[in-house]
């Protein structure tokens, strides 16, 4: 059984800022074919989530969005890389919401968060949090809360809401292994976030033909 949208979710997670380039973003941002027109650049970023609570149950999740999109007249982000650690995730954010998640073993130690499939790794970042927290609220956030899907032919569009307790972070170190993942390795992050206590709700989707 699919667990049907709306999904409520709480938990913690970090938010790795980049920024880049168009030509990378086109070559190595796993960007489908369907979407490759309407990318537009901007601000990208990879996020790293703990789930404490769900319709599911409690999971794991790591993620790449490679920048924003033009996608029925809307500015959105679009996730193309998304890894996560249980299979009714992977069925639900599938069917629900378009998302191209697949199944992985993901380790959180401290603040060091890993991502492997078959043994094979995938991710691994070490981000600590720094600093006094602040309220948060999607809406405040530098990339754009409505996320475009493209799957089978079907455009999915999902407009994000949440709250929680931010702070600045530190990326201590990032590993990213490609194709599995985007390399990371040639970008300075523009900003780490970590974001403790949130809670998010992924609503019923605008579904359009593609």
């Amino acid at each position: 059984m699919i667990a049907p949208a709306p999904w409520h979710l709480a938990g913690s997670g970090s938010i790795v800022l980049y920024r880049f380039p168009r030509a990378w973003a086109l070559e190595h941002g796993q960007i489908p074919e369907r979407l490759r027109g309407a990318f537009l650049g901007g601000v990208g970023a990879v996020m790293l989530v703990d789930y404490r609570a769900s319709p599911v149950g409690p999971y794991r999740e790591a993620l790449f969005i490679p920048g924003q999109f033009r996608l029925a007249g809307r500015v959105a982000s679009s996730i193309t890389r998304i890894y996560v650690s249980t299979w009714p995730s992977v069925e639900g954010g599938r069917q629900n919401w378009g998302l191209p998640k697949e199944l992985a073993d993901i380790t959180i130690e401290s603040d060091n968060f890993s991502v492997e499939v078959a043994g094979n790794p995938i991710l691994a970042a070490g981000v600590e949090p720094v600093g006094p927290h602040v309220p948060l609220h999607t809406g405040w956030l530098p990339v754009p809360t409505l996320i475009g899907q493209e799957r089978a032919g079907t455009l999915y569009l999902t407009r994000l809401s949440g709250r929680g307790a931010v702070r600045l972070a530190h990326l201590r170190h990032v590993s990213a292994y490609a194709p599995a993942f985007p390399d990371l390795a040639p970008f300075r992050p523009l900003v780490a976030l970590h974001v403790a206590h949130f809670t998010l709700t992924f609503p019923v989707p605008e579904v359009r033909a593609g």
